[in-house]
């Protein structure tokens, strides 16, 4: 069980009993009881249940601070921002820093209220093993902003409230990829089946593109112009559609 934060009370199992909190797991009152054959207990900040009294017939494993919370709770560094863990990094509040940020962890979450911007000339970094997930948003607004943007995760979700802004943007992801953005550079690498979808608030110049099996659809309001798009697959279904409010410029399709 994932949530924000777990309270335990009576729990009663023949089996395995697995907590996982993206913050902290309490007690639920003075007395708690488990009866299980086996507890793990996760949570990205402090594990406070006292366990006095527990019955679990094969041990308790306890693995304390996994997950990272980035709220308005926690302070943040004047620099650079990075942070790694074998979790999740969950980011519950607007961040805007003047460094590098650089998040690494099995998930990547956007609450609605969650945004990263740099105004440096530095660069975002978010590696995620399973998903980057942009689409909790109920507005529409900014939730990436910095000259450079990286992306690297087996699924990017996304949808059209929520924004990508800046210089350049590299994606590598093993899904297809629907994009809201409003950058100068894309560049995207997708390693499985699935289309590419980039909606551009602007003009838009598509760099090195290379799509394992599925179509490209770019839309502009403005110029686009793309230098290179690689298909690695011969399906009649396969297309490339690039739609501008101005010129179309294409340097190389294969």
């Amino acid at each position: 069980q994932m949530c924000i934060r777990d309270r335990i009370g009576i729990l009663d199992s023949n089996g395995l009993v697995d907590l996982d909190a993206g913050r902290e797991i309490q007690d639920l009152g003075a007395e708690t009881s488990v009866d299980a054959g086996s507890v793990t207990l996760s949570a990205g900040g402090e594990i406070q249940a006292s366990q006095v009294g527990w019955e679990v017939d094969q041990g308790i494993t306890v693995n304390a601070n996994l997950n990272i919370f980035l709220d308005d709770a926690g302070s943040l560094p004047d620099g650079d921002l990075v942070r790694t863990t074998t979790h999740d990094i969950i980011i519950d509040t607007a961040i805007e820093l003047a460094g590098t940020v650089e998040l690494n962890a099995r998930n990547i979450i956007f609450t609605e209220n969650g945004s990263i911007r740099s105004t440096s000339p530095n660069t975002v970094i978010l590696n995620a093993s399973e998903m980057i997930d942009f689409g909790s948003r109920a507005t529409e607004g900014t939730i990436l902003e910095s000259p450079s943007i990286i992306l690297d995760a087996a699924i990017i979700r996304g949808n059209e409230l929520s924004v990508i802004s800046g210089g350049s943007l590299e994606v590598t992801t093993a899904s297809g990829l629907a994009l809201e953005t409003n950058v100068v550079e894309i560049k995207a690498t997708l390693t499985a089946a699935g289309d590419l979808i980039v909606k551009s608030r602007g003009a838009v110049e598509l760099g090195e593109i290379a799509i394992e099996d599925g179509s490209v659809m770019v839309n502009s309001p403005a110029d686009i112009v793309s230098r290179r798009i690689a298909i690695n697959s011969d399906r009649f279904a396969n297309s490339v559609n690039l739609n501008a409010g101005g010129e179309v410029t294409i340097e190389e399709v294969i």
